[in-house]
């Protein structure tokens, strides 16, 4: 995870590890359940309200 700021704030650039999977033909990215949940924990967080 990383951090840049600009005029509004923080910026984070965050990777979530996964797979490639086809399924039918289509490309998924699959996440497992623990990937997901440290993803939710982070943006919750880090949430801010948007400034109207």
């Amino acid at each position: 995870m990383s951090a840049n700021t600009d005029g509004f704030g923080k910026i984070y650039f965050v990777e979530i590890k996964g797979k490639g999977q086809t399924i039918y033909g289509v490309l998924y990215y699959i996440v497992d359940d623990s990937e997901r949940q440290r993803i939710q924990s982070f943006i919750k967080e880090h949430q801010q309200p948007l400034k109207p």
